[in-house]
């Protein structure tokens, strides 16, 4: 294998691993998000057994002024 097989392998890895973090911050901004959401009392955590799920309330702003 020649330098330039080498070079062309080593910046597909590297794509590949730049597709795979924007996926994992993504991922980690949405339970960021879920967080905050659960934390100002819009949403609550549901315990599924093996995982979590996030369900949002609904908030009724009834204001009468």
């Amino acid at each position: 294998m020649g330098l330039l097989e080498v070079l062309a392998l080593s910046a597909a890895a590297n794509i590949i691993l730049m597709v795979k973090l924007v996926k994992a911050k993504y991922k980690l901004r949405g339970a960021v998000h879920s967080l905050h959401e659960v934390g100002a009392g819009r949403a609550e955590v549901i315990d599924l057994g093996d995982r979590i799920a996030v369900r949002h309330k609904i908030i009724d702003n009834d204001v009468t002024l």
